[in-house]
């Protein structure tokens, strides 16, 4: 029998409601309650960054507050997708939206935001496993047939801005460094799934019940089967 003893306790500002443990380096992705989302290094607690929205801070009304429904790394560890139950262009707006912003892990920076017009519930970031042993990965197809991204604004529309070290989302992502194709699976509230490759580019889209919610995805090594956790929304 394996027996296990805690080693450390360390204290968070708020009530945590998300969190994940990269693969590949030292580092938790940590999202509260205050909607905020902060990255640890493990060993000695050591905070990286603190992506927090200002226009979050001014709602004094908790319904209409910025909410985090899901934290997922990049499969090489490089890029953090959080996804709000808000679009994060436009907080003080009262429309319907959501969003998931694509975080560089280095510094924090917003590098891009997807928005959509229902209710993100749940994340899952899958890459594919089963790769050619006689196929020369140093050559990378990607590069002939992604198309090129239009330059971002270095401002959101909310006021919120950071540094960016470059103009064009295509080196920002480093999409032409991924070896293997990856995707970001989104699940909503109205039972839609949404697939976007490399994190940005939608590639797909399942219906699977409109009167179920996405609670839980789940993609196979290969990216040929997709597992899905539903529940009923009460009448």
């Amino acid at each position: 029998m394996v027996c296990f003893r805690q080693h450390e306790d360390r204290p968070v500002s708020d009530k945590i409601i998300s969190m994940r443990w990269n693969a590949f380096m030292d580092l938790i992705a940590i999202g509260l309650s205050s909607g905020d989302v902060c990255a640890h290094r493990l060993v000695n607690w050591q905070k990286i960054w603190v992506l927090s929205w200002p226009s979050n801070s001014k709602s004094t009304d908790e319904k209409n507050r910025l909410e985090i429904n899901g934290i997922e790394w990049r499969p090489d560890g490089k890029m953090l997708a959080i996804g709000y139950n808000k679009n994060v262009k436009h907080l003080d707006s009262n429309n319907e939206q959501s969003s998931i912003a694509l975080v560089d892990i280095e510094n924090g920076d917003v590098i891009d935001v997807v928005v959509l017009n229902e209710v993100v519930t749940c994340l899952c970031w899958q890459v594919k496993m089963d790769f050619d042993a006689n196929f020369d990965y140093d050559i990378n197809p990607f590069n002939n047939f992604l198309e090129k991204l239009p330059p971002l604004s270095k401002s959101y529309s909310t006021g919120y801005s950071r540094k960016m070290g470059k103009n064009n989302v295509d080196d920002l992502l480093k999409v032409s460094s991924q070896n293997a194709l990856n995707i970001l699976a989104i699940g909503t509230k109205t039972g839609q799934i949404y697939f976007y490759s490399f994190g940005i580019f939608l590639v797909g889209l399942i219906d699977v019940k409109s009167k179920m919610s996405v609670d839980s995805i789940s993609l196979s090594n290969n990216l040929g089967l997709v597992n899905v956790l539903l529940t009923k929304h009460s009448e």
